[in-house]
This record gives C-alpha cells, sequence and structure tokens, in this order.
C-alpha cells in the first residue's frame, strides 16, 4: 500500500508539474514571445512607413521598449511631416525669384530691343535674384549636412567683436522703428571658430530680432566674457516664443508659430 501511494502521488507531483510548466509557458509567450512578435512586425512596418503603435504590454522591459518604440516613431513622423512643410516652403520660395527671372529675361518678338538704362535695370534685378537663389539653395544644403552630420567648418582665429560690430553694421538701416545697439568689449575678443557660420548665426538671429519686433524698439547684441566661455545674446522688445515652444526650436525643420 506504501508503494501504491508514492506511486499515485509522484502522478499527481508530475502532472501538478506539468501543468505548471504548461501555464508558465502560455504565460511566457503571452508576455514575452507575442510581444517581442508585435515589436519585431512594428518594425518591418517602421522600414515600409506603415507603423502601427505597438501594445505596451509584457513584462517590464518591454513594456518600456515597446513605449520607447512609440514614442520613437511619433517623433519620426513629426519629422517627417515638417520636412515636407520645410520642402514645400522652400520650394514656394523658389518660385517667386524663379518667376521675377523669367518675366526679365522675356523679349517680345519682332520688337525692338530695351535700351541700354533698361537693360542695364534687367541685369541689375536678374543678379538680385540670382544671389538670392544661390543664398536660398546653399541654405537647403547646409541642413541636408547638418541632418547627415557632414557640415563641416573652416576653424580659425577671429576677433568675436569685429562679427558682432560687422552684424550690426549689415542691418542698421533696414528698419527706421528700430535701434541697433552692440554691448561689446572696448578690446578684440579672439576665439577660434568658423566666421562665415558664425556670422550667420549673428545675422539670422538680428533679421529675426527685427522680423519679429514689428513696433520697433531696441535690438541689443551683448558679447561678454566669462571663466572658460564667451557668451553672445541677442534681444529685442518682440512677441516672443510661447513658453510651451521653447524646448523644441531647436528640433530639425521646426518654426515657432
Amino acid at each position: 500500500s506504501w508503494a501504491q501511494t508514492a506511486r499515485l502521488l509522484g502522478i499527481a507531483t508530475l502532472l501538478v508539474v506539468a501543468v505548471c510548466l504548461g501555464l508558465s509557458m502560455w504565460d511566457m509567450r503571452r508576455r514575452v514571445v507575442l510581444p517581442l512578435r508585435r515589436i519585431r512586425c512594428s518594425l518591418q512596418r517602421l522600414r515600409q512607413r506603415s507603423f502601427r503603435p505597438v501594445p505596451e504590454e509584457g513584462v517590464t522591459e518591454l513594456l518600456e521598449i515597446s513605449r520607447a518604440l512609440n514614442d520613437s516613431a511619433r517623433d519620426l513622423r513629426k519629422q517627417r511631416e515638417r520636412a515636407m512643410s520645410f520642402v514645400s516652403a522652400v520650394a514656394h520660395d523658389l518660385r517667386n525669384p524663379l518667376q521675377a527671372l523669367k518675366l526679365a529675361t522675356t523679349l517680345r518678338p519682332n520688337q525692338p530691343l530695351p535700351s541700354e538704362e533698361r537693360m542695364r535695370e534687367r541685369f541689375a534685378l536678374i543678379a538680385r535674384h540670382a544671389d538670392r537663389l544661390e543664398q536660398m539653395v546653399e541654405d537647403l544644403l547646409d541642413t541636408t549636412r547638418i541632418e547627415a552630420g557632414q557640415l563641416s567648418l573652416r576653424m580659425d582665429e577671429l576677433d568675436l567683436v569685429h562679427l558682432v560690430d560687422d552684424a550690426i553694421a549689415l542691418h542698421r538701416g533696414l528698419s527706421d522703428r528700430h535701434v541697433l545697439l552692440a554691448d561689446v568689449p572696448d578690446r578684440p575678443l579672439y576665439i577660434r571658430g568658423d566666421s562665415t557660420r558664425l556670422s550667420q548665426v549673428f545675422n539670422n538671429l538680428v533679421n529675426n530680432a527685427i522680423k519679429y519686433s514689428p513696433r520697433g524698439g531696441e535690438v541689443r547684441i551683448e558679447l561678454r566674457e566669462e571663466p572658460g566661455r564667451v557668451c553672445v545674446a541677442v534681444a529685442d522688445q518682440g512677441v516672443g516664443i510661447a513658453s510651451d515652444e521653447r524646448e523644441t526650436i531647436f528640433q530639425p525643420f521646426r518654426r515657432s508659430k
């Protein structure tokens, strides 16, 4: 009877172990295998630009991976939308100078050529629009290089005070409602950098300061030296940037409302 009882207990134990093992495998399949399959399918759809959000479920690690994948996919979709909007805006901006060039170079058949003075005016107009087109193309190429991580910098020793003064001089007189002020040291301040790119940054900031302060006022460029670094600040009395947009203004193709 002891042998029979031991045999029954052994069989019962094996059945319990088998049931527990089956339940464990089923739970592992539900919490690990299926979420992994969904993640794999979602990654394949992401490559095909037909992404669907992954259900955020499973063990803690897979739940965090699914959440990170969904967040990355949303950011990628928003960036793609901003890129398309950027390309559309560039195409629209290119259309205006192209139309002006087309009009400036149009000559009616069987009509005498314009006077020399008129031709010189046309050539000057063509030159201005050609320069504008060249600058727009360069800006587009710079954006592409930055996104690809291939923007080259020509580092050299330069006087930052001189660059700030140049930015002020370039924009002074563009608006009679604005007063441009430079708060800079009375001595040269040498740093190592790319003078062309730094001038581009300063000019963009000053231009935006004038553009987005339509009522006028002061536009001030402050240059100050701090321990271990040099700070340049551009301030205006304009509309400002909404607080909920300040954390995202440096995202690619991002423009504040």
